[in-house]
């Protein structure tokens, strides 16, 4: 098993050198087995089944119609009785093999899938949460459209089409597994507005604009009439695109200079574009240079996933709560660090982690964090006597910040967020001070059963820390036993602020969270899962450290 390594990024990872085209779900188990390292023989079993019935039923027929194998075959190379019977029974399946009937039969099969992706998204109640999902849907179904005129046409090289067909079958038949599965368990909304566990369909969904991506370019080199680029799946002047799918792209896009910039960079239809285009295009379109931390924290803000790539829904959306791209002295680059250096604001939490963190705070404490419920905006939470307020701020960029007001039932705008503390600084009197959100360990609001996912088939002594699914205020640390199990602690927090965990019989008592990981980093807690936000934490809290000198600077100045 030494070669495990090898092997997997050689033939097996996302643009290795020999990638094989693998369903995204062997893949991602792979990655995970080589995590653990258990040395099973039987690692690349299912991967080694999914090659050979790959190679039997699409490879290896095309190679045996091939001139080459006739040439082979005519020059006395060999004899077919020298061939072994899977040879044999191979070159019997290809005699009864139409690539064209296995190309429609495949892509009629492919639209029957999108069309039932499409009817799980449109049963969910708020479109803005799925637009992504469901615009990328929309890729497919019009990739597969595009490809069914082509095979009616002839101008399709079928033999180098079927193959990615029934990959792109396996990714679907996966993604609407996963789909069901969450909507069976009741899970589904959960997954969709967990920043942590939103990750995990965007995975799947990435991979699936892969294959039709590679579908399209095949298309692409088979026929003069249509052409595509790696950052671009297919172009609106080429093709004719269902009216609903422009429709989406003029309300995903407010800012019409943004617009301007995704349609003149990548094409307006291009759903996804890779990193390293995306962020070259941005800094000559705002004509300035992006440093390296303002580039990392870019980047977690529009590929948390670390797919390398960023969707045209998450740059709209980005828009919207950082915009405009560009404007009078200032670009969304730099509306970026004027917001995320403020510390007042905690970035993706959820409404319950926001509860969590202020639970026991004096009144009047606050934080702003991004909003779930209104795509691109944000959301203030405080405390007012034990009891948890979250008041919207509509982000309607280039106009500024909407705040509704309860008592005028009015809304008033603001042009800054910063502007919308000042003005509500009688209720809003103290930001949270909290360094938990940004620890490597940190795992917010996942619950028991979501921590058991996350750290299945990971070695002894993985570790995470959450907020407690039971009991508001408290927390829990899961963790990977020695067995390979499980086991979770409750981590309670008394009235005096202490932390209060129970071990071997015996109640320790905490300053905080990190002395308690700390404690046990030796025994239970070696190796923790990662946490999105650690990885700009060091940019972030230089940031604020630099505007604080600032500040006391102009307090000395002015005092």
């Amino acid at each position: 098993m030494k070669r495990a390594p090898q092997l997997l990024s050689t033939f097996a990872e996302v643009d290795s050198q020999m990638e094989v085209n693998i369903p995204f779900r062997i893949r991602k188990s792979l990655q995970e087995a080589m995590k653990v390292q258990h040395g099973e023989t039987n690692l690349f079993d299912e991967l080694q089944k999914h090659v050979y019935d790959m190679l039997s039923q699409d490879v290896f027929p095309i190679f045996m119609t091939s001139e080459m194998y006739a040439d082979f075959l005519k020059n006395g190379k060999t004899a077919l009785h020298d061939r072994s019977p899977t040879i044999r029974s191979i070159e019997k399946l290809v005699k009864d093999t139409n690539h064209t009937n296995v190309a429609q039969e495949q892509t009629a099969k492919c639209r029957q899938l999108t069309a039932k992706i499409a009817t799980i998204y449109k049963q969910y109640d708020d479109p803005g949460v799925v637009a992504d999902f469901v615009a990328m849907n929309a890729e497919v179904d019009n990739t597969l459209f595009f490809f069914e005129k082509m095979i009616g046409d002839s101008m399709a090289d079928l033999n180098s089409c079927v193959p990615i067909l029934r990959n792109l079958s396996e990714g679907l038949l996966d993604y609407i597994a996963q789909l069901d599965q969450l909507r069976s368990n009741g899970r589904l909304e959960r997954f969709l507005t967990s920043n942590r566990l939103r990750i995990q369909l965007e995975e799947i969904n990435f991979d699936i604009h892969r294959k039709a991506n590679l579908l399209m370019s095949r298309m692409g080199k088979n026929s003069t009439s249509t052409s595509t680029s790696t950052s671009s799946v297919m172009d609106v002047s080429k093709m004719s695109v269902d009216k609903q799918h422009m429709e989406l792209i003029d309300v995903l896009f407010s800012d019409l200079e943004g617009k301007r910039f995704w349609g003149e960079s990548f094409g307006i239809l291009s759903l996804w574009v890779p990193w390293i285009d995306f962020i070259r295009c941005l800094s000559a379109f705002v004509r300035d240079e992006i440093s390296s931390d303002e580039e990392k924290v870019l980047q977690y803000l529009l590929d948390g996933s670390g797919l390398g790539a960023v969707s045209q829904h998450k740059f709209s959306e980005f828009l919207r709560a950082f915009g405009p791209i560009i404007g009078n002295n200032t670009n969304c680059v730099r509306n970026v660090k004027l917001i995320l250096r403020e510390k007042w604001f905690y970035g993706f939490l959820s409404k319950s982690e926001s509860e969590h963190l202020l639970f026991g705070q004096p009144s009047g404490t606050y934080l702003i964090r991004f909003s779930r419920s209104k795509v691109g905006s944000f959301s203030i939470a405080f405390v007012v006597n034990g009891k948890y307020y979250h008041i919207l701020i509509n982000s309607c960029q280039p106009v500024g910040f909407k705040v509704l007001e309860n008592e005028t039932k009015k809304e008033k705008t603001f042009l800054k967020v910063s502007d919308i503390v000042k003005h509500y600084d009688y209720a809003l009197k103290a930001p949270l001070s909290s360094t938990l959100p940004f620890e490597k360990w940190f795992q917010g609001d996942l619950d028991s059963t979501e921590s058991q996912a996350l750290l299945r088939a990971k070695a002894p002594g993985t570790f995470l820390i959450r907020f407690s699914s039971s009991v508001l205020g408290a927390f829990a640390a899961s963790y990977v036993n020695d067995m390979w199990r499980v086991e979770s602690l409750l981590i309670r927090k008394s009235q005096a602020g202490k932390f209060l965990v129970s071990s071997h019989d015996e109640e320790l008592t905490f300053n905080s969270i990190s002395q308690l990981v700390s404690n046990f980093q030796d025994s239970i807690f070696r190796i923790s899962t990662p946490n999105p936000l650690h990885i700009v934490t060091d940019v972030i809290l230089r940031w604020r450290t630099e505007i604080e000198s600032l500040e006391s600077k102009l307090d000395d100045i002015f005092s």
